[in-house]
């Protein structure tokens, strides 16, 4: 009895996404100076892109020095492009500024073309590239 317990369990964390991680992290190099966007993941709907300096997976957003999102879903499909010494990020929401100053200029594209939700083939067209916020890993802060 226990080893069928054990194998639903197993089977719901699976096809739940549960198992899949927690975080993930992607950094670029702008003007010198690492930049990361960090995906979290947690519960059913939260999911959350963040930019930050700290290259640690598992960092937690700091309201006084990284850029944190407020929309829903915001890790799904994130783009950027850097131009004339800045980073231009797409996808992500309105995000809530530090209360420092980032270390290098950052704009967030709404609207690109004016269209609400340009194609990845508009997006490529304007100089971006998709950020693959995908690869997850397990922080052991999710396990409190």
């Amino acid at each position: 009895m226990r080893i069928v317990f054990t194998l639903i369990a197993a089977s719901i964390l699976l096809t739940s996404g549960c198992a899949r991680g927690s975080h993930a992290v992607e950094c670029i190099e702008v003007n010198g100076q690492k930049v990361c966007f960090v995906r979290q993941l947690w519960g059913r709907n939260g999911d959350r892109v963040y930019l930050t300096t700290s290259g640690n997976v598992c960092h937690q957003p700091s309201a006084e020095n990284d850029f944190v999102s407020d929309m829903e879903d915001a890790g799904a499909h994130v783009y950027y492009k850097m131009a004339d010494g800045k980073l231009y990020v797409y996808g992500v929401g309105e995000m809530i500024k530090p209360r420092n100053p980032f270390p290098v200029p950052v704009e967030f594209d709404w609207d690109i073309r004016r269209g609400s939700n340009p194609s990845e083939a508009v997006l490529k067209e304007a100089g971006y590239t998709r950020l693959p916020l995908a690869d997850m890993t397990w922080c052991f802060s999710d396990l409190r």
